[in-house]
């Protein structure tokens, strides 16, 4: 149904009221003023705590980067060049976010290493709470051995210990550093990349190939000099087996 539309009363209809009519009393005008008054100071206050508010988040996250820069500058980046330094294959990329301070380390696949990793060096805040946390991730692709992917360690932002953050990040790198060494002999990783010599018939992983021959499109390996040069000595024949 159509919804009546508000009589509209112009002045010339428009009627005093009459004579006994009960006018507002100066309670009621005084009680009407009181509530929207209350109203408008609970509005400034909330205003002057959601600002105050604000201003101590802004203030904890400004306290928040500059610990866990001086955490990042002193702590984790040195290692993290370290380990990128120590391995030509691999690449170090810092970040800065909005929500805490980041480093990676990538490690390309190689013929010794035929995993994909990476190391995630992350310092963490939450505004509510006076700690932030350091958070080490490794990832192995394929992952076919079993590893602590995540660990953490809070660390209060006022008074952070470094040396204690500086054991336990040396520990977790080199528990990496020794199970990502691993997989050059581990032949979960290293029967995905065995090859025959054509020559002696044996397995020869890309990582213990001593010579290596292109033939067409093919990559042959071989696990000795001698069989390399047998073979060049008689490709067909060693081909055609």
């Amino acid at each position: 149904m159509p919804v009546p539309m508000p009589r509209v009363t112009d002045a010339s209809t428009y009627r005093p009221p009459a004579p006994d009519a009960a006018p507002p009393s100066p309670d009621f005008a005084d009680a009407l003023d009181a509530l929207v008054h209350e109203a408008d100071e609970a509005r400034a206050l909330r205003r002057r705590r959601q600002r105050s508010a604000l201003l101590a988040r802004e203030a904890a996250h400004v306290h928040f980067v500059s610990a866990a820069s001086a955490i990042m500058r002193d702590v984790l980046a040195p290692r993290a060049r370290a380990l990128a330094a120590r391995f030509p294959w691999a690449t170090l990329d810092e970040q800065v976010t909005n929500g805490g301070m980041r480093l990676r380390v990538h490690f390309v696949r190689t013929e010794r290493y035929p995993v994909t990793a990476e190391v995630d060096l992350r310092v963490l805040h939450d505004p509510g709470m006076a700690e932030a946390r350091l958070v080490i991730t490794t990832e192995l692709v394929p992952q076919l051995v079993e590893h602590a992917r995540s660990v953490h360690r809070d660390w209060p932002v006022d008074h952070p210990d470094t040396t204690e953050l500086a054991t336990f990040a040396d520990a977790v790198l080199l528990d990496f550093v020794r199970l990502y060494l691993s997989i050059e002999t581990d032949e979960r990783y290293q029967r995905l990349h065995t090859h025959i010599d054509p020559v002696c018939g044996g397995a020869v992983t890309e990582g213990d190939a001593v010579a290596t021959r292109t033939v067409g499109t093919r990559t042959l390996r071989f696990c000795s000099t001698a069989c390399a040069v047998l073979f060049d000595a008689r490709p067909d024949f060693y081909l055609a087996r």
